[in-house]
């Protein structure tokens, strides 16, 4: 018997009734909404959406084009796949902008995200997709492998990890922050990177 498939289903069923659980939490709370709410505290370190639905939102953004996701396995390295044979990592952030004592209220949205250097060094991932949820409509960013590469050359590693931030100010300036401000709106929906794979 193969442990190891064995053990990457079970992991995927898991991650399946997760979701299915946050749904009927949903629904629950929709039905009752009278019932004890998680607190605000809790609440703003949590990501709105789970990843089934930030692959609808993905899919609803850019309905112009003709790329597909699906969410990919565990024994694909998780993240998506774009037309069922590139794999695409996906990472997601809430809105950071409102704890932000930096911000001083000059931000519409923040996001960080947080990415092992293993991950960009194996060149498993074809493309990279980072969902941002604001306070409106989600932003996200788009990079293929080529472009991710370009960044990370401006990057400083630390402690085996890279470390992104997307913004936008409140005159519109869509920047990543983290080492430098580096202008960042040529990847905001930035769909093309992908099609080219």
């Amino acid at each position: 018997m193969n442990y190891e498939s064995l053990l990457l289903e079970t992991m995927e069923k898991v991650n399946r009734l997760g979701n299915e659980v946050e749904k009927l939490k949903k629904t629950i709370s929709e039905i009752f909404p009278d019932k004890e709410k998680i607190s605000s505290e809790k609440a703003s370190t949590m990501t709105k959406f789970n990843k089934a639905e930030v692959i609808e939102k993905i899919q609803r953004l850019n309905a112009k084009s003709n790329l597909t996701f699906d969410k990919a396995s565990l024994r694909d390295g998780g993240g998506l796949m774009l037309n069922e044979t590139h794999k695409i990592m996906l990472r997601r952030s809430r809105n950071y902008a409102h704890d932000s004592v930096k911000s001083e209220g000059n931000l519409e949205w923040s996001s960080w995200f947080m990415v092992e250097k293993e991950a960009f060094s194996k060149n498993s991932f074809e493309g990279y997709i980072f969902f941002v949820e604001t306070d409106t409509e989600p932003a996200v960013f788009v990079l293929n492998h080529k472009e991710m590469k370009e960044m990370l050359n401006k990057k400083i590693l630390e402690d085996g990890k890279y470390h992104f931030y997307f913004q936008k100010t409140k005159n519109g300036e869509i920047l990543e922050t983290r080492t430098d401000d580096l202008n960042a709106e040529k990847y905001l929906g930035n769909w093309q990177a992908l099609e080219k794979i």
